[in-house]
């Protein structure tokens, strides 16, 4: 919804999210964003410029507001403080919780009674679950992934949305939906990049690398079957974590003596 006026600092119609026209409530949801910086995004500077132009749209808007008594703003928000001041967003319960106390208030202003109790249990079910919107959601993200990577599911984890990579390679990870938009992004940005979206693919490499120097070395990797297989991931268990080069322990032994081991940390063996 706009509204004459409400302009930001380049004359575009700034819109809220919700409009009830009978009480005269603009109805605004307010995610992270507009408290928090974006921590996907990667240029300090863009993410910083990003959250200002935020605060500057908040602020238009509540000035806008202020000259017009005759309309109620109503902010409501989806993030919550943690101990360390810092916000994190609700879980989906807690969206879930929001939502329902603001159509409750919206159904007591309209009809002077309590509105109904939903069902929340099939809600929440349905909102987990594979849904119309999930599928329109995949399709959207695999043709701007241009066939690099395939989004093969969308699912909630820890009442997070999360989307299931496949590779090229059958390599099945896990990420959260700001990281997958993140990837688009800078496939749009750099349409002709060779880099892998891939972790899995990029740790494999590594691997690679790490065994030809091993090789070079006369040393043989004696645990490799079980750390490559580690980093490849199934639909039930994907991949989740890459872990850090520094942590991951290569068992080696002397070619020219096996009574000789010794272990390796991934990072000393790559370029």
């Amino acid at each position: 919804m706009t509204f004459d006026g409400l302009l930001s600092k380049t004359g575009r119609k700034l819109r809220i999210d919700y409009y009830q026209s009978t009480l005269n409530w603009a109805i605004e949801i307010d995610g992270l964003q507009h408290v928090s910086i974006n921590d996907q995004i990667h240029d300090k500077s863009k993410r910083e410029r990003k959250f200002a132009e935020q605060q500057a749209r908040d602020a238009t808007i509540k000035t806008y507001f202020n000259t017009k008594p005759e309309i109620t703003l109503i902010r409501i928000p989806c993030y919550c403080e943690t101990n360390s001041d810092h916000f994190k967003p609700l879980t989906i319960q807690q969206q879930y919780d929001a939502a329902v106390q603001i159509c409750q208030r919206i159904h007591f202003a309209l009809h002077g009674t309590r509105a109904p109790e939903p069902d929340k249990n099939r809600i929440l079910l349905q909102t987990r679950n594979h849904t119309t919107n999930s599928e329109s959601l995949l399709n959207r993200l695999n043709q701007q992934y241009n066939g690099k990577i395939r989004a093969t599911e969308y699912r909630f984890e820890d009442d997070k949305p999360r989307i299931i990579l496949k590779c090229k390679q059958g390599h099945i990870t896990q990420v959260c939906l700001a990281k997958a938009y993140n990837d688009v992004k800078n496939i749009n940005k750099r349409p002709n990049s060779t880099k892998p979206l891939c972790w899995a693919c990029v740790r494999q490499s590594q691997f690679d690398q790490a065994k030809q120097r091993l090789h070079e070395s006369g040393m043989i990797w004696i645990n490799e079957q079980e750390l490559r297989s580690q980093f490849h991931g199934t639909l039930s268990h994907p991949l989740t974590n890459k872990g850090s080069v520094k942590r991951i322990m290569l068992l080696c032994t002397h070619e020219n003596d096996e009574r000789i081991f010794k272990e390796i940390v991934l990072n000393q063996l790559l370029p």
